[in-house]
């Protein structure tokens, strides 16, 4: 109730997705523009030259709302490769669920992300997020998603394009889904990847500054 009373003193609501926006909205009673926060599109780059393998990746805080379990699970039901990158308060939880070749590799730095972006066949995204970076990371490197039809994601993937959206993630849409697409970026990589690119540059550092900086003026010389 506070929030919605002194919402009234706000003179501009920017949100970071079109779902933060709808939240906005409904709680606020108030409009918003959209901006989506800037990925580091300069460093995190494909590369032709490395070959994808057979591999599904998994990018986060190892919490109970990123879901990884139904990412862990889906690559048991597919007896594929899972390596999860990050650490959290749920990490031991989803260890116990893990098939032998799920790997937990905890914190990496940034090198061995952009690797790992670089070599997998798919990312899994099964959480709803208010927008989502690593979706637009992997992207930038050439990576499909998997992700939930929902949140930040629906902003960010190009279903069909660079990946699928899953109206209700299940260990075996999650699988299905993957399966086709590692499938394919297997296959042939270049047009998979050379899309992801392309869809990812619009989320840059320089266009979000040009977005915030226009932003701003407008607002100065109303």
């Amino acid at each position: 109730k506070w929030d919605r009373a002194t919402a009234a003193n706000v003179t501009r609501f920017i949100a970071n997705s079109q779902h933060t926006a709808r939240e906005i909205k409904r709680c606020f009673g108030r409009d918003a523009e959209v901006i989506h926060p800037p990925a580091r599109t300069e460093f995190f780059t494909p590369d032709p030259s490395i070959k994808r393998e057979d591999f599904w990746l998994c990018v986060g805080a190892l919490e109970p709302y990123k879901r990884f379990d139904l990412a862990i699970a889906a690559a048991k039901l597919a007896g594929k490769r899972l390596v999860v990158v990050g650490t959290g308060s749920h990490k031991r939880a989803l260890r116990a669920l893990a098939s032998p070749s799920t790997e937990f590799r905890g914190r990496v730095d940034n090198d061995e992300l952009r690797r790992l972006y670089r070599t997998a066949s798919v990312l899994l995204f099964p959480q709803i997020e208010d927008f989502g970076i690593v979706a637009v990371e992997a992207q930038a490197c050439g990576l499909p998603l998997i992700a939930a039809a929902a949140g930040g994601a629906l902003d960010s993937v190009i279903p069909g394009q660079t990946g699928e959206l899953i109206d209700e993630p299940s260990p075996e849409s999650l699988a299905a889904a993957a399966e086709r697409v590692g499938t394919e970026m297997l296959r042939d990589p270049t047009a998979l990847s050379t899309r992801c690119r392309s869809n990812a540059e619009q989320f840059s550092e320089d266009a979000f500054d040009a977005k915030m900086r226009a932003a701003i003026f407008s607002l100065l010389r109303a």
